[in-house]
């Protein structure tokens, strides 16, 4: 399919998918995509896969193809909305959110959903860490990247790269991160 018919039929899949969750007490939120890419360049055409495999298998998908002269960062903006909107028209109280990949130091929003472009649009942020025991300060420095003024969730994360105990550090200190972020928010607002 091209964009606006592929746009179209998840529109069409989330509309269906909130008609019936719309009256169920039991839905939390609705998880747009778990590990979303958006394009800086144009893409051969049904290349919707990232070509990255991990035990066999590709997770993380292309929203598009084309970036047909937007900005990276404002194609993220545009799927969410049109999503969002076929959510709303049938479930008005569910939250509604993406399963993000982390921010790093070498490729900053590799993926193209720009926490403070996307955040807006979403009623909170899920990211997905993986802290590495050679560079544990960037895990934390990551998740303060996604601190843009919506609950931050860790939604997934695993001592892939580090051990259980570290894994247990980092979900500590993110608290503390995540606090100091909020009251540094309102400081600079003006509500402390």
């Amino acid at each position: 399919m091209d964009e606006p018919g592929r746009w179209a039929a998840q529109a069409n899949f989330w509309a269906a998918v909130a008609e019936v969750g719309a009256s169920s007490p039991a839905v939390f939120c609705y998880d747009l995509i778990n590990e979303p890419l958006s394009p800086g360049v144009r893409r051969p055409s049904g290349q919707l896969r990232s070509g990255s495999r991990l035990g066999g298998y590709d997770f993380l998908q292309f929203i598009a193809l084309d970036p047909a002269g937007r900005k990276r960062e404002e194609i993220p903006v545009q799927w969410v909305r049109r999503m969002t909107d076929a959510i709303r028209h049938r479930d008005r109280a569910a939250l509604i959110t993406v399963g993000l990949l982390p921010w790093s130091r070498d490729w900053k929003f590799l993926s193209g959903f720009v926490p403070e472009k996307v955040g807006p649009e979403l009623d909170l942020i899920r990211v997905h860490l993986y802290p590495d025991s050679k560079k544990l300060g960037e895990a934390l420095e990551s998740l303060r990247h996604f601190a843009v003024g919506k609950p931050v969730v860790i939604e997934e994360t695993f001592p892939l790269s580090c051990s259980a105990a570290e894994l247990e550090e980092f979900l500590r200190a993110s608290r503390d991160s995540l606090r100091l972020d909020r009251a540094l928010r309102r400081l600079h607002c003006g509500g402390i």
